[in-house]
């Protein structure tokens, strides 16, 4: 299962909208690179019958089901990495190898 941050939840529904997506869903697919971390690609598709699907308010997100073990459990955040840069969506994914738990407050 995916979740969803409230930022990233937001920036998606703006997305949807400024694309006028608002009937397709978020897919998303993740590959283990060459250093064996994970590089996701994501974007607005229609849910095929096979598909892993996530239900987040108004968003639908899906991935295909050979995913499942690369994406399972993955929260997707909208943040600031490093200070100065812009927000990016980030995979906080404990399948990932190069995955650092985010640190309490």
């Amino acid at each position: 299962m995916i979740k969803v941050s409230e930022n990233a939840y937001r920036q998606i529904l703006d997305a949807m909208e400024k694309a006028d997506a608002s009937s397709l869903g978020l897919r998303l697919a993740a590959r283990k690179g060459e250093g064996g971390d994970f590089e996701y690609i994501m974007g607005f598709d229609e849910v095929k019958p096979d598909d892993v699907v996530t239900r987040e308010r108004e968003v639908t997100i899906m991935y295909a089901p050979d995913m499942d073990e690369l994406l399972s459990g993955t929260t997707l955040e909208f943040d600031v990495i490093d200070e100065g840069s812009e927000p990016q969506f980030i995979f906080l994914n404990p399948n990932d190898p190069s995955f650092v738990p985010p640190a309490e407050e």
